[in-house]
């Protein structure tokens, strides 16, 4: 029988605290050294504990702690709807400007935002689908790990 799904258990409203896990794909190596092709990928542990630490900082969620393996992570989450609920519209847009910026500096850094940028994107139910994304527990790191590690073995 199929687990059900976090949205149908959850009350994304409220505070909560999850387990994930991502594992990689194609037998690819998460850290550490490849057997296979002897490479090693132990930078990895460190990018993926500084961008963790990036993403809690934008997202009202808390990463209480994780482990990075072989081929997989296990992250532990606190999702936090109360303190998003306390953010003004500007901030909700801000945080989410800095982990999807429109546009970007020549170091690849996100870009200020202009005031009409922010204006563009602060209408009420624009702001209210941000605020819920930024504390949901539909967080997914993973997606962020799937892009770096395809980027860094050039895999489209």
């Amino acid at each position: 029988m199929a687990r059900q799904n976090r949205r149908d258990i959850f009350d994304p409203n409220e505070v909560g605290y999850f387990h994930t896990v991502q594992r990689t794909v194609r037998r690819a190596w998460l850290c550490g050294l490849d057997p296979v092709s002897g490479k090693s990928f132990e930078h990895r542990r460190t990018w993926l504990q500084n961008r963790l630490q990036q993403l809690a900082a934008s997202f009202g969620i808390d990463c209480l702690s994780f482990a990075v393996m072989v081929n997989h992570v296990h992250v532990i989450l606190r999702n936090r709807p109360d303190v998003v609920a306390g953010w003004s519209d500007e901030e909700v847009v801000k945080r989410w400007w800095q982990l999807f910026p429109l546009r970007k500096n020549k170091d690849k850094t996100p870009a200020v935002p202009t005031e009409s940028e922010l204006k563009m994107w602060m209408t009420p139910a624009r702001s209210k689908q941000l605020r819920s994304r930024l504390s949901g527990c539909k967080f997914r790191y993973g997606e962020v790990l799937k892009r770096y590690t395809n980027r860094n073995e050039n895999v489209a």
